[in-house]
């Protein structure tokens, strides 16, 4: 609603709430328009020569911040506080080992390490194993993504491939290296040519993915290829979770071997 006065007598009454102010003055040359509900005041002044007038702009101006201040409050922002993330006292088994994993056979052949990955060598990490073979396409697909992985957390992961080879020629050593060297595969490679790894970790598709967590259990297993992002995303709550978990159990030292492909 807009009332509108003018020249003699200007009556300015805003009420908001519970609170009413009235000013009354009756100078010439001045329009006053009051609007109420919400209430904005706009006072337009021909002419302001005088201690008078200027006395008028200050009261409606003072007038309308007190307006606003008792119709909209005057309140302290409170400061934002970063929530406080309380340890589960249940283990998650998303993220936490049922069973330890078994060990690799004993005398199988590695490569790009002189210090073949044990249970005890690992300890402390979140451990990936690869089952994959060489002549499959979606193995070579998921090379990128655990190399990826690889750079992105190499403080809290550890790969570890097992190339049980699906036909005779693939599972030749010396067949295994050419295929690292090829696509610059730099984590510990075991030549499972009997597939003894296979059958200990009851693996049934290329390729599959086995988690171990830092305890040396295994969280479970992934057949087939896995997108790169829902990969990534659960490593990252892997780490988190162990964090947050058991503060200080994820061992970030430097691995037991170096990664040179073609090194074995």
């Amino acid at each position: 609603m807009c009332t509108f006065f003018s020249h003699r007598q200007a009556v300015m009454e805003l009420t908001h709430a519970r609170c009413t102010s009235r000013l009354w003055w009756s100078p010439a040359n001045v329009t006053v328009f009051v609007m109420s509900r919400p209430s904005y005041l706009v006072l337009g002044s021909r002419m302001l020569k005088n201690n008078q007038h200027r006395a008028l702009h200050r009261a409606v101006v003072a007038t309308t911040m007190l307006i606003f201040l008792v119709g909209f409050g005057c309140t302290t922002a409170e400061p934002v506080r970063e929530p406080v993330v309380v340890p589960s006292q249940e283990p998650d088994t998303r993220f936490e080992g049922s069973y330890p994993a078994p060990p690799f056979p004993a005398g199988a052949v590695w490569l790009n390490t002189n210090v073949p990955p044990t249970v005890d060598r690992v300890a402390g990490r979140l451990v990936i194993i690869d089952f994959w073979t060489s002549g499959c396409i979606n193995c070579i697909h998921m090379i990128p993504v655990l190399k990826q992985l690889q750079a992105e957390f190499r403080e809290e992961i550890a790969v570890i491939g097992v190339h049980s080879g699906k036909f005779v020629t693939e599972g030749r050593t010396d067949s295994i290296r050419a295929t690292l060297n090829r696509y610059g595969i730099d984590h510990p490679v075991m030549n499972d040519a009997d597939f003894r790894a296979w059958s200990r970790f009851q693996i049934g598709a290329w390729p599959t993915l086995v988690f171990v967590d830092p305890r040396g259990r295994v969280i479970g297993t992934q057949a087939g290829e896995v997108p790169a992002p829902t990969l990534r995303a659960f490593v990252d709550e892997l780490i988190t979770y162990w964090d947050l978990q058991y503060p200080g159990e994820l061992d970030r030292s430097p691995l037991p071997w170096e990664g040179t492909p073609g090194i074995g």
